[in-house]
């Protein structure tokens, strides 16, 4: 092809006259294309080597970004699982019961060891939870002694004292069909109290607000 040394326009080579300005194009050389796809391939290889490059730093960079992130989650979780161990270990576990709890449900388990029935702590537990604190013949006593309570109805008491994981019961044993002069024991776990009497917490509670109520109204 012969270029133009005027305008610059590509001709082909055997043009005597540039097509675009029609100047003369006797003495100007034929330019081969050879040179100009040489200059595009290497154009077109060095575009690609580029590309290449780009997208291995590309990839180089997202690893590195995925890697700091699993290393920040990872530290995350860690200090999170740190955090919640450090907090369970410094919070005591809480008792589901409290010692007042524990008492009454050992005055109940003593009713059905001293009954043939397996419902007259059911029964006696009713009766706590309908007592009417504010009656003036009432004679429950519901007092505290040291380390625990006092239990009764008239003349004979219980008296009930949580010992770590028991509760300690003395009480007037059952001479034929009268109380006693003697005193008996018996020992109930916290763990076994709290098996029995699990699904009646609410009225546990219920009972012992009256008794509370009870032996306030009495003035000692």
């Amino acid at each position: 092809m012969k270029i133009c040394p005027k305008c610059g326009y590509k001709n082909k080579a055997n043009a005597n006259f540039c097509g675009n300005c029609q100047a003369p194009l006797d003495d100007v050389p034929i330019t081969s294309n050879h040179h100009s796809k040489l200059i595009m391939i290497l154009i077109g290889i060095i575009v690609i080597l580029i590309a290449i490059l780009l997208f291995m730093m590309g990839t180089r960079s997202n690893n590195s970004s995925n890697h700091q992130q699993a290393t920040q989650s990872s530290s995350r979780v860690s200090n999170n699982h740190s955090s919640a161990s450090s907090q369970s270990s410094s919070q005591a576990p809480k008792e589901k019961f409290s010692d007042e709890e524990y008492e009454l449900m050992a005055f109940l388990k003593l009713t059905d060891d001293n009954s043939d029935s397996n419902d007259q702590s059911n029964e006696m537990l009713q009766s706590l939870v309908n007592l009417d604190p504010n009656e003036k013949d009432n004679a429950v006593v519901w007092h505290p002694i040291t380390n625990g309570r006092r239990i009764g109805f008239g003349a004979h008491t219980t008296e009930l004292q949580v010992d770590g994981d028991h509760v300690n019961v003395t009480y007037d044993e059952i001479e034929g069909d009268h109380m006693g002069e003697g005193n008996g024991h018996k020992t109930y776990s916290k763990a076994e109290l709290a098996r029995e009497f699990k699904l009646q917490k609410d009225d546990i509670d219920k009972a012992l607000a009256n008794l509370e109520a009870s032996d306030n109204a009495k003035n000692y």
